[in-house]
C-alpha cells in the first residue's frame, strides 16, 4: 500500500531528501570547523538517524563514536525540550502522561519469522560486510518478510522496551 502512494508523495519526498542533505551539510561543516571533528565523524554526527545506527556505521568508517553519540544525544535533548516548550508555552497545551503502548499481540509463527529474520539477517549482514551488519541485515530481512506478506507481526512491546534499554546502556 505504501509503494502504491509513492507517486503522490514525490514532491514531498524530493523536498525531504534535499532538506536532509542541506541540513547534514551545514551541520557537518559546523562540526568540522567549530567542533574540530574529522569529516567522517562530522558526517555521522550531523546525519539525522538513530543514535546506535549512526554510531555503529560511523565507527565502521573510522569516526569517533563518542563524539557521534554526544552530538546525537544533544540533538535529542534539544528537540524534546523545544517540542515541549512549543506545546506548553506557545500552543498552551497541558501535556501529561504518555501515549498507550500497543499490546504486542504477535502469534508464534510471526515470532518465529521475526527471530529467523534476526538470526539470518545478522549472519548475512556479517558475510556481506554491511555497515552495522547486526542492525542492517535483520532490518532488511524483516522489511522483506513484511513486504512479501509473510508476517504483519512485530516484537512484543516488553521486548522492544528491553532492547531500547539495553542499547541505551551500551551507548
Amino acid at each position: 500500500e505504501t509503494f502504491d502512494q509513492l507517486a503522490q508523495w514525490s514532491v514531498s519526498l524530493i523536498f525531504l531528501i534535499v532538506c536532509v542533505a542541506v541540513q547534514a551539510a551545514i551541520v557537518g561543516v559546523f562540526y568540522v570547523r567549530v567542533g574540530r571533528m574529522s569529516p567522517i565523524t562530522a558526517l555521522f554526527a550531523a546525519m539525522p538517524g538513530g543514535v546506535v545506527e549512526m554510531m555503529e556505521i560511523g565507527r565502521r568508517f573510522g569516526g569517533d563514536e563518542r563524539a557521534i553519540i554526544l552530538a546525537h544525544g544533544a540533538r535529542i535533548v534539544m528537540v524534546i525540550a523545544m517540542i515541549a516548550f512549543w506545546f506548553r508555552v506557545v500552543l498552551g497545551y497541558e501535556v501529561s502522561g504518555v501515549a498507550p503502548l500497543g499490546k504486542g499481540q504477535t502469534g508464534l509463527v510471526d515470532q518465529g519469522i521475526l527471530v529467523a529474520c534476526g538470526v539470518l539477517g545478522g549472519i548475512v549482514g556479517l558475510k556481506l560486510s554491511l555497515p552495522a551488519p547486526t542492525f542492517l541485515g535483520p532490518m532488511l530481512f524483516s522489511a522483506a518478510a513484511h513486504m512479501l506478506g509473510w508476517t504483519e507481526g512485530s516484537p512484543p512491546i516488553w521486548l522492544i522496551i528491553c532492547a531500547q534499554v539495553l542499547l541505551g546502556l551500551i551507548v
